[in-house]
């Protein structure tokens, strides 16, 4: 009997909870044509294809990050392409209104020329704001990558929720 050992085609090293588009293909085990069969040139589901394809598209639920693109189902096998969606693009940015609404905190000083004042508020305001900003950032990208999830993530909780469902399944059919 021959053993076939695969080789990874992941990249070592490389942040698979970036943003991009991924093609994946997940085989059944023992390659078995769990998922329907092919009829007349055209794929018919059965019950576990048809679970497969609605637990596929409930992974926005749990990965808000993420959109679907292409699937397909064949006998014993899935492809799909799934697309990472940038999470910077939600990260706080500081303007204009965020130093307006910062403005009220200051209070004027009397006794100096009004092109000073001005000059040290909105220096001080300024840096204030910045450090604020860097503050956030820096918590928002922990966060980011605490939570992020990976393709690797991904995929496995969908193996996960497959499994489990199969396994109910033909425990009650």
């Amino acid at each position: 009997m021959t053993i076939h050992h695969r080789r990874s085609l992941r990249l070592k090293h490389y942040d698979y909870s970036r943003a991009g588009f991924y093609f994946v293909t997940i085989c059944t085990q023992g390659k078995e044509h769990l998922f329907g069969e092919i009829v007349d040139d055209e794929m018919v589901l059965g019950l576990a294809g048809e679970m497969v394809r609605e637990l596929w598209y409930e992974m926005i639920n749990d990965f808000p990050n993420v959109a679907l693109h292409e699937f397909v189902i064949m006998p014993n096998h899935i492809h799909g392409i799934i697309e990472i969606v940038d999470n910077d693009k939600n990260l706080n940015t500081v303007g204009a209104d965020s130093i307006s609404a910062h403005q009220s905190d200051y209070k004027y000083t009397h006794d100096l020329d009004d092109d000073v004042k001005y000059h040290w508020m909105e220096m001080e305001l300024r840096q204030r704001v910045e450090l604020t900003q860097k503050g956030e950032e820096m918590t928002s990208k922990r966060a980011e990558m605490d939570s992020a999830p990976t393709l690797g993530t991904m995929i496995q909780s969908f193996k996960r929720h497959t499994t489990l469902q199969y396994i109910k399944m033909v425990k009650n059919k």
